[in-house]
């Protein structure tokens, strides 16, 4: 079986973020990696060894999540689980 993990990770350092992907990879772990970051960790990422780079799905994280009617099912999902107020 493939799996997927999906996890929130920001405002780490270069050496942190290549410590658990790496980590990770060298397990012999063949699933999707997916980092959910703010938009100020990037810079940070883009420094990461391309072999990791092509490994690793970068989501970027909304600053803040709009209340209208047609999001607020989306909003409290993203609330509960993700939590954008940690920004």
């Amino acid at each position: 079986m493939k799996l997927n993990i999906l996890s929130y990770a920001t405002g780490y350092t270069t050496k942190i973020y290549e410590r658990f992907a790496g980590s990770l990879f060298d397990t012999g772990f063949k699933g999707n990696l997916y980092l959910f970051v703010h938009k100020k960790d990037l810079a940070t990422l883009s420094k990461l060894d391309k072999f990791l780079l092509d490994k690793i799905s970068i989501v970027e994280c909304p600053e803040s999540m709009s209340t209208d009617s047609e999001t607020q099912a989306t909003q409290i999902y993203i609330e509960e689980n993700i939590h954008p107020q940690n920004y």
